[in-house]
């Protein structure tokens, strides 16, 4: 009888484990679930990605514009890019 138990462990082991690693994946689905996203964040920075039709710099822009964050860094600018002319391509003030 102990041999029998022994040979089937592993695959009671792996069986424990997958119940429990499917409820507590059931238990995270079902809390995601309700929460939801706070009124307004606020970030010490932001970052805004370079490339395509410059819609993430805007986005950026506007974020600053109302608080959302003390800086924004744009990534992958062309060195003889001045900030101004950034600034004016992307629709900002």
């Amino acid at each position: 009888m102990t041999g029998f138990i022994l040979k089937r462990l592993p695959i009671i082991l792996v069986g424990s484990a997958l119940v429990l690693g499917f409820a507590d994946f059931h238990r995270f689905v079902s809390r995601v679930a309700t929460l939801e996203p706070p009124a307004f964040a606020e970030a010490d920075g932001l970052v805004a990605l370079t490339g395509g039709s410059g819609h993430r710099i805007a986005v950026g822009l506007q974020l600053l514009q109302v608080g959302a964050g003390e800086r924004l860094l744009v990534s992958g600018v062309n060195p003889s890019v001045d900030v101004p002319s950034l600034i004016e391509a992307a629709g900002g003030e």
